[in-house]
């Protein structure tokens, strides 16, 4: 396969893991999220990967979208996100050969509103030698666990151009 070209944000998966009741949380899915994988395994615990429906969104607005899902949720939504051992942002970059450095900034609002959610954020970097994640142009039914999830399982399919150069 040859080597991908850009640099590319692809999207962020969300990672509700460990044994906690599910359905007010799928309940609360409304528009903008869907469900990736309902049970996959993430360090040996059960594992639900959430991610935002539209594609071509850039990390700013993909991560306001789901803090503000996040946020938004109802008390018995609420006390199942409590209940997750682990609530993890899961933030997929695909390499490639271009741009010489790429830029995506997360601001202090953001981190401060993940730390009120008592959030996690991990960045997935997948490698330019052309084995990564499906075409960012793929649908979320075609992507399947090829992130953190699987290899500690979740897919990857938008991408945006990034930041200039700081």
């Amino acid at each position: 396969m040859p080597v991908g070209r850009e640099v590319q944000f692809l999207n962020i998966d969300l990672l509700l893991v460990g044994r906690f009741h599910r359905k007010p949380l799928l309940a609360a899915l409304g528009d903008e999220v869907f469900v990736l994988h309902e049970d996959a395994q993430f360090e040996g615990e059960e594992c639900l990967i959430l991610e935002v429906l539209e594609p071509e969104l850039d990390l700013a607005n993909t991560l306001m979208r789901l803090l503000k899902w996040a946020r938004g949720l109802p008390p018995a939504a609420r006390r199942a996100w409590a209940a997750a051992s682990r609530r993890v942002f899961d933030i997929g970059i695909a390499a490639g050969l271009r741009p010489h450095e790429s830029h995506w900034e997360i601001r202090a609002e953001e981190v401060a509103a993940l730390a009120a959610l008592n959030a996690e954020v991990v960045l997935t970097v997948y490698g330019a030698d052309g084995n990564g994640p499906p075409s960012p142009t793929s649908s979320p039914s075609q992507r399947s666990g090829r992130g953190l999830a699987e290899k500690r399982g979740s897919g990857r399919g938008t991408r945006m151009r990034p930041k200039g150069k700081r």
